[in-house]
């Protein structure tokens, strides 16, 4: 496995070569990376209408130019250092990642998505 990681924020400024070139590369495996729970108003809402349609972009343009891709999602903002705002309720990240997999499709989800 050949990873590279690459935050959401960068992918907001991808020009049309930028996938190709990820495509093309040897990584075998991508993990997006979360901006701050804070960015996305700390909300399931947020999470889904602020963050989930770059993660699903970046699934279905990276699927599109190679199908054997591997794409590990983080989660907005939990870590080590602030996992107790995650600790009351598991549920928006869980409906958050549940939405994700809607969107994209169990196909793309079972087969892409570690």
């Amino acid at each position: 496995m050949k990873a590279m990681t690459i935050t959401i924020l960068q992918t907001d400024n991808f020009v049309s070569g930028d996938y190709p070139a990820l495509a093309a590369s040897d990584a075998t495996d991508f993990v997006l990376i979360p901006d701050n729970a804070s960015s996305y108003g700390s909300s399931e809402s947020g999470y889904k209408t602020q963050l989930a349609p770059k993660v699903i972009n970046f699934i279905n343009t990276m699927v599109s130019l190679r199908s054997n891709v591997k794409i590990w999602i983080g989660t907005p903002g939990i870590s080590s250092s602030n996992y107790s705002i995650a600790s009351s309720s598991l549920n928006p990240f869980y409906n958050y990642i549940t939405y994700i997999k809607s969107q994209i499709g169990t196909q793309k989800w079972s087969s892409c998505l570690c």
